[in-house]
């Protein structure tokens, strides 16, 4: 699924995102490329996952489960008002789900990720403030077993911006 720039008010709700017919690369070769079971252009607000399975496999695993174009900048990712509960990810080669940019007023809760090489990426958190609690992380690596950062706050945050990050489970 693609979510375009000045989308505004989507639900993705209940669905099974499952059976890539190509695989991502490993970081293990370069940059993780291949499927996403969702894409973020940069939508306008309120957009809401909840629910879904995103079931890669260890011959097809997806590259990121949520992602997005434009890691950087305010407007970037999930930049205003999302909410992203009740989901479950396994085997991507990089993140099981992507937050970076603009994160204003971002929940990320409820959600379990195994097998991926980062459970959660918030890098870059832009304006803030992102809320990453109540969250199941286990088993984090590629399909090599190269481990990453079960969370990854890695990048260059905007000045006042706030991630808030409680009661996860990490493993």
């Amino acid at each position: 699924i693609s979510i375009g720039r000045g989308s505004s008010c989507t639900v993705v709700e209940r669905c099974w995102f499952h059976d890539c017919t190509i695989n991502a690369n490993s970081w293990y070769y370069s940059h993780p490329c291949g499927p996403m079971a969702i894409l973020m252009g940069m939508p306008d607000h309120s957009t809401v996952f909840r629910y879904n399975d995103v079931i890669g496999s260890d011959l097809t695993p997806f590259d990121d489960g949520i992602s997005e174009w434009g890691n950087a900048g305010p407007n970037a990712g999930l930049n205003r008002t999302a909410e992203l509960y009740g989901n479950f990810f396994i085997f991507s080669n990089d993140d099981s789900i992507e937050l970076d940019g603009g994160q204003k007023n971002v929940r990320c809760f409820g959600n379990r990720s195994e097998a991926g090489l980062c459970g959660v990426s918030i890098q870059g958190c832009e304006v803030g403030p992102s809320f990453v609690y109540d969250n199941q992380f286990s088993g984090m690596c590629d399909e090599f077993g190269i481990t990453g950062q079960t969370l990854k706050t890695s990048y260059k945050n905007g000045p006042g911006a706030r991630s808030y990050i409680f009661g996860n489970t990490f493993w």
